[in-house]
């Protein structure tokens, strides 16, 4: 008797046991069901408040976030957002400058790894008059963000700003190494602070070909052009080979400036072949291989309908490569700027241009001829080709004084027709070993059957 009544109550037992376990259940999802309500609203308030891509009016994402503060008071993006719109604020209003301050502060507590956070403090700090405070604030932001360009540029430019020049370079080169779009700015902003010391900005610039051909360009825009060439030759040619495109835009800037000998002589440090000794044109006997990135002072050949413009390897007076002009044929032919190349000569200066012609088949009413142009004017032109000995090499001789001011001078090939209709002009001619000197310079050939003067 006493067994049965044992095994009636642990019978009777666990179904008690089952429903307290059904209830705890009950309580721990419910539970945990309402904390995950309640992060996905949290999360969803926080990025609905602080998101960037939302374009919500100041005031009514002012109201938002005043009112996600009050909910969630310690989140850090909230109080980093609040900080942030408050910054516009500070300059004609302390109060503001408070406020920003202790929400960037509590956003500083509540997130370690956010170096936007430490950014925004070390700003308001600077503005609040707290010089150490800011440094520290920036140097952390440095510190969780090494490889970002923002924070090392945003901490040396307050360096720079307090006066701890030597300080700030570190930083700065940080920053530039990792953005290289940065240089710009701060070259200018080293030069603005230190009165224009070129030193300075040379310093900065170290040894690295990146930061110093930035620092040439920097210089050409402040007019500064002898400081910047003078950098430039300090560079081997390697490093300038790889910043071809600043060293193409030294070149053009000389150019434009009227500095055409210096642009020349920089253009021939990297043109391996192109001119020796005294000759003033290059690659005269078309020997060279052009190098597109550097045509400069190099032949600009430029076919067009009335004619192919092409270097010629099978045919040469001398070497084994001569200009080829093969016409097409039609009526009224035109040459203009199908061959063209710039020259740089001292102004009031007499000089001698040679070059020897050879024609096949050629049929014209009138040659093309060898011209110096000063910019749209004429200053010197060879008398026109005509048909001749069939691949006869002849030479060409034109004497002429450089331009007291010359503008931009240059070497074409050119054929205009002395009517508004000629005749087709068809065959081939070609030249080699184009020789310009100073007409002190006798020409080692004798004086030839073809003169041309000014």
């Amino acid at each position: 008797m006493a067994h049965s009544r044992t095994r009636l109550s642990r019978t009777t037992f666990r179904p008690g046991l089952k429903r307290i376990r059904d209830a705890i259940s009950a309580v721990i999802l419910i539970s945990l069901s309402a904390a995950l309500l309640w992060l996905t609203i949290h999360n969803f308030i926080i990025r609905f408040v602080t998101d960037q891509r939302y374009a919500i009016k100041r005031e009514v994402i002012g109201e938002f976030l005043a009112a996600a503060h009050r909910l969630i008071p310690d989140s850090p993006r909230i109080n980093l957002k609040i900080a942030e719109l408050s910054l516009s604020e500070v300059a004609s209003d302390n109060l503001a400058l408070t406020k920003a301050l202790t929400h960037a502060e509590r956003a500083s507590l509540f997130s370690l790894w956010d170096y936007r956070t430490f950014e925004i403090l070390g700003n308001l700090r600077e503005l609040q008059g707290d010089s150490d405070g800011a440094e520290s604030a920036l140097r952390a932001s440095v510190r969780l963000a090494p490889g970002y360009p923002a924070p090392s540029w945003h901490y040396g430019n307050f360096l720079l700003r307090i006066g701890k020049t030597s300080q700030a370079m570190a930083p700065l080169r940080a920053a530039t190494t990792s953005g290289v779009d940065l240089y710009p700015q701060t070259y200018d902003l080293l030069w603005r602070l230190s009165g224009g010391n070129f030193a300075l900005l040379k310093e900065f610039a170290a040894n690295s070909p990146t930061a110093r051909m930035s620092l040439v360009t920097f210089l050409l825009d402040q007019s500064q052009t002898e400081d910047a060439v003078s950098l430039w030759q300090s560079m081997d040619r390697e490093s300038l080979m790889a910043n071809s495109t600043g060293t193409a835009q030294l070149i053009n800037r000389l150019i434009e400036s009227g500095k055409q000998d210096t642009a020349r002589r920089l253009w021939l440090s990297l043109a391996n072949g192109f001119s020796s000794g005294g000759e003033l044109i290059s690659n005269g006997s078309f020997e060279a291989e052009a190098d597109t990135n550097f045509s400069h002072f190099d032949w600009q050949l430029t076919p067009s309908a009335d004619a192919r413009v092409t270097i010629d390897p099978s045919f040469a007076r001398s070497g084994s490569h001569s200009l080829q002009i093969a016409f097409t044929g039609r009526d009224t032919t035109r040459l203009n700027k199908e061959v063209v190349q710039w020259l740089a000569l001292r102004p009031g200066e007499r000089y001698r241009l040679e070059v020897h012609v050879a024609t096949r088949g050629l049929v014209t009413p009138h040659g093309p001829v060898v011209a110096i142009f000063d910019g749209a004017k004429i200053v010197a032109t060879s008398q026109a080709v005509m048909p001749g000995e069939q691949g006869r090499w002849v030479p060409f001789l034109i004497d002429f004084t450089a331009p007291a001011k010359p503008g931009s001078l240059r070497l074409s090939i050119v054929r205009t027709p002395l009517f508004s209709y000629d005749d087709p002009t068809t065959g081939v001619v070609w030249f080699d070993d184009f020789s310009l000197k100073p007409l002190g310079e006798r020409s080692p050939t004798e004086r030839p059957s073809i003169v041309a003067g000014e």
